[in-house]
């Protein structure tokens, strides 16, 4: 964040974006999920190896008129062993 603000700073950014980017800074480090991140996860079949229901963030929104932070949640069938590889 320190690189950013300094960058605006030497391009002569207006005094609001400033603003803008520290608040930025300040929701994504309060909301605790990010992009991609597996929320809960539902085996199938109870065999190693075999499919796990998951659901994953698909996109997070910020409304500041109501100041609210909203998640909307995908559902994804993926293998047990490709866990970690959501595409």
């Amino acid at each position: 964040m320190i690189k950013k603000l300094l960058s605006l700073l030497w391009n002569g950014a207006e005094p609001r974006q400033y603003f803008i980017e520290v608040g930025v800074y300040f929701l994504k480090k309060g909301v605790g999920y990010e992009v991609g991140q597996i929320i809960r996860e539902k085996k199938i079949n109870h065999i190693k190896g075999k499919s796990l229901k998951v659901w994953v963030v698909k996109d997070i929104t910020y409304s500041l008129r109501h100041n609210k932070v909203d998640s909307v949640l995908e559902t994804q069938l993926i293998n047990e062993n490709n866990k970690y590889r959501l595409d």
